[in-house]
């Protein structure tokens, strides 16, 4: 299947584990901040001085300056020639106006696409 990314301010689609997600991107708070944490092991840091290690966090938390929530995912039925739009809980009703205006012009877009996209590849 062809891989594509759209993206609206802070709203995104991209094609992560095998599907399409959408997501809302904002700043990582943790990027490039490793040496605030202690290194408990070759891929993961826990906070400094801390004795008790209740959480861990990945070296991959420090190494992008944004972090991106799952908004929303396509599932996509192949033999069905269709797609749809399964949301995570409430959070695209936790959008802003604005927010939920690039979200829905994400959809509205990435729908189009990804059902051109299947009726390309039934085409002999």
């Amino acid at each position: 299947m062809e891989k594509f990314e759209i993206r609206i301010n802070n709203i995104a689609l991209k094609y992560l584990q095998k599907r399409f997600e959408i997501l809302k991107y904002s700043p990582n708070e943790l990027y490039g901040k490793e040496h605030e944490f202690d290194k408990a092991s070759e891929n993961s840091y826990t906070p400094k001085g801390q004795d008790n290690y209740n959480y861990f966090l990945d070296k991959s938390c420090f190494e992008n300056p944004e972090s991106g929530l799952l908004l929303a995912y396509f599932n996509i039925n192949f033999r069905e020639q269709d797609c749809q739009l399964e949301w995570c809980g409430d959070r695209p009703l936790q959008l802003n106006m604005e927010e939920f205006g690039d979200f829905m012009d994400v959809v509205r877009y990435s729908y189009q696409r990804i059902n051109h996209i299947l009726k390309e590849m039934d085409t002999p």
